[in-house]
């Protein structure tokens, strides 16, 4: 079912960037607490398109403005953005626990990003948002990717090998919705942790020679979060 994907919508941010152009819809959940056992009140709501979202009310927009319920101790609210999907199914009384929890299994590197209508794929962007709760408050938050993008760079300096393809490996098997808060040492859990391999790929463009008699090929990919400690980088004599 994949194969009409035409492409993934990934802007390269910076102070310039528009907003519509990286927030293309987004669900905003309201929970009645700050820890894991919080239940979701009031009903979610979906908003299927930002710049009517942002727009005046005379154009039919709301304006950039939600309606939460007013609380007097520390709330969460939690927004899920780019996932193109008003059918999105969040039963009453679901805790963050649960919100923390959604996840899906990884076949291939587009499979947890979202689809639209078109095909293409686009990013998944999460936040969670702590405090009280009172009219006329604005709200703001830093919308975090739930995945890593890599672009790889593969330099060929001999002229005796050509590079036909290659393999991403061990890649986490599971990705999550949400990770967008401070996860654990360990994540995901080793009780939840499995690997998979990525399809196989291959040039889609004649490489490109670098200096002297080298070839480049660059890719580009994504992968679930993979927490495992930390890794440093080898600066020792270079392997030839």
């Amino acid at each position: 079912p994949d194969m009409g994907t035409k492409a993934v919508i990934d802007p390269d941010i910076d102070a310039g960037t528009p907003v519509k152009n990286v927030i293309h819809n987004f669900w905003i959940l309201q929970f009645d607490g700050t820890g894991d056992n919080a239940k979701m009140i009031a009903e979610p709501r979906y908003y299927a398109s930002y710049e009517k979202f942002i727009d005046s009310a005379e154009n039919g927009g709301y304006e950039g403005k939600v309606e939460l319920i007013a609380s007097n101790a520390p709330n969460t609210i939690f927004i899920l953005a780019n996932t193109f999907n008003p059918l999105y199914v969040f039963r009453k009384g679901i805790t963050l626990a649960e919100i923390k929890d959604m996840k899906q299994l990884v076949t291939d590197d587009t499979c947890f990003l979202a689809k639209d209508e078109d095909g293409d794929r686009y990013p998944v962007l999460t936040a969670f948002i702590h405090g009280n709760i009172t009219p006329g408050q604005p709200v703001s938050c830093i919308l975090r990717r739930n995945v890593a993008r890599l672009d790889i760079k593969i330099i060929n300096s001999s002229s005796d090998i050509t590079i036909k393809s290659w393999q991403i490996k061990s890649v986490p098997g599971i990705s999550y919705l949400a990770t967008s808060y401070e996860l654990p040492d360990v994540f995901p859990s080793m009780t939840n942790f499995s690997l998979i391999d990525y399809p196989i790929q291959q040039p889609s463009s004649p490489v490109v020679p670098v200096e002297g008699s080298s070839t480049s090929v660059t890719y580009r990919t994504y992968v679930p979060v993979n927490k495992r400690g930390i890794v440093y980088q080898y600066s020792g004599p270079e392997y030839k």
